[in-house]
C-alpha cells in the first residue's frame, strides 16, 4: 500500500478571494492529504496589511474541507514548513514561477513544485478593491 501524498502550499492568504480557492481545490488534485500553513501577521510585510488577523486566516481556511490541515508558522518564509512536512508536493500560483528561492530546498529530500492555474485572475480585482478601501479609511481618519 502506498504512502499518501502529501501536498503544501504556503501563503500570508489574506483578504482570502476566489482565486485562492481555485489554487487550492487544484492543489488538493494534486495529492490526498492538502496542508495549508501561513504567515504570522508580524512577518506580513505588506503595506496595510494583513487585512484578517492571523486567527481569522486560520478560521477561514479551516472552514474549507478541501484542506486537511492548517498551521501558523512564525517564519517570514516558507523554508520553516517545508522543512517540518517534507511534503511530496509543494504547489505556488503561476505568478512564482522562477521565482522561488525554496525550490532547492524542496528537491533536497525529493520534493517536487507543481504550479496552480487561475484563469479568471481574480486577484488583481481583490487587490484593488483593498487599496480602494485602505486609502478611503486614510482618508477619514485624516480629516
Amino acid at each position: 500500500m502506498a504512502l499518501p501524498i502529501t501536498v503544501l502550499s504556503h501563503g500570508i492568504w489574506d483578504a482570502f478571494h476566489f482565486g485562492h480557492l481555485l489554487h487550492l481545490q487544484q492543489a488538493r488534485t494534486f495529492g490526498d492529504v492538502l496542508i495549508v500553513t501561513l504567515t504570522v501577521d508580524r512577518h506580513v510585510f505588506k503595506a496595510n496589511r494583513p487585512v484578517f488577523k492571523q486567527h481569522q486566516r486560520v478560521a477561514m481556511l479551516r472552514a474549507l474541507a478541501i484542506v486537511d490541515e492548517v498551521r501558523v508558522f512564525d517564519d517570514p518564509g516558507p523554508e520553516a514548513p517545508i522543512r517540518f512536512y517534507k511534503p511530496q508536493i509543494y504547489v505556488k500560483g503561476m505568478e512564482h514561477i522562477g521565482k522561488l528561492k525554496e525550490q532547492t530546498l524542496l528537491e533536497s529530500f525529493g520534493g517536487k513544485v507543481r504550479f496552480t492555474f487561475d484563469p479568471g485572475a481574480p486577484r488583481s480585482r481583490t487587490m484593488k478593491l483593498l487599496r480602494h478601501f485602505a486609502n478611503a479609511s486614510k482618508a477619514t481618519q485624516e480629516s
